[in-house]
């Protein structure tokens, strides 16, 4: 069942009613800046008005076409974030309706310590697959360029580069309360990226807090 249009972003249905808070999101949250988009929706990072936590927040839009299978994969999403309790998943932390979206909260984005963590495990999983001669990034072009002798490890090195660029420049905005910042040639069509990324240096840490 679709969310009521007399209660506002309430679904009338009790049980799906308390899968959601009540509040409107934009009262509970501020200072949003989008940090990615793709077909699900938006992500940001945000601030909670009142205890002052940082988040981030996916907001998904369940209206247009096919708007009820929209609705229904929020559904399912909510429901199964809602059952996770591990301290090595993704801490969920509500969801909100407004104007036919919904705000998913989640924890703020990972600290120095977490991202050294998970940056040495992939390079230890890294090292094994490039000891014998295979690379992680095996879209099926890339495989037939391997055997053409085009690709090696270094794109590997250069992803994961860019993965701790990403991480650490998302958290240093959230720890400073700088200015928005985006990842490495964010901006850029992806035709315009790899020209930049064939023609000039490598990207580096923007913050002067590593």
């Amino acid at each position: 069942m679709m969310p009521s249009s007399t209660r506002k972003g309430v679904p009338k249905d009790p049980e799906l009613a308390d899968l959601f808070f009540k509040d409107d999101p934009e009262d509970v949250f501020s200072d949003l800046h989008e940090i990615g988009h793709g077909s699900f929706g938006a992500v940001y990072f945000a601030r909670n008005a009142y205890s002052n936590e940082v988040v981030a927040i996916k907001k998904m839009s369940y209206n247009g076409k096919q708007t009820t299978e929209k609705w229904q994969d929020i559904i399912k999403e909510v429901k199964f974030l809602g059952q996770l309790r591990h301290p090595n998943t993704i801490e969920y932390k509500g969801c909100y309706l407004k104007d036919n979206t919904a705000w998913v909260i989640h924890k703020k984005p990972l600290q120095e310590m977490e991202i050294a963590a998970i940056t040495h495990g992939a390079l230890l999983g890294l090292a094994y697959l490039h000891s014998h001669n295979m690379i992680h990034r095996m879209a099926p072009e890339v495989i037939l360029a391997m055997d053409e002798g085009q690709y090696e490890g270094k794109v590997d090195i250069w992803s994961l580069g860019i993965t701790c660029i990403e991480l650490g420049e998302h958290t240093s905005y959230l720890l400073v309360n700088a200015s928005e910042r985006k990842p490495p040639l964010f901006n850029m069509n992806a035709m315009s990226a790899l020209y930049h990324i064939a023609q000039n240096d490598s990207p580096t840490l923007q913050s002067n807090e590593w």
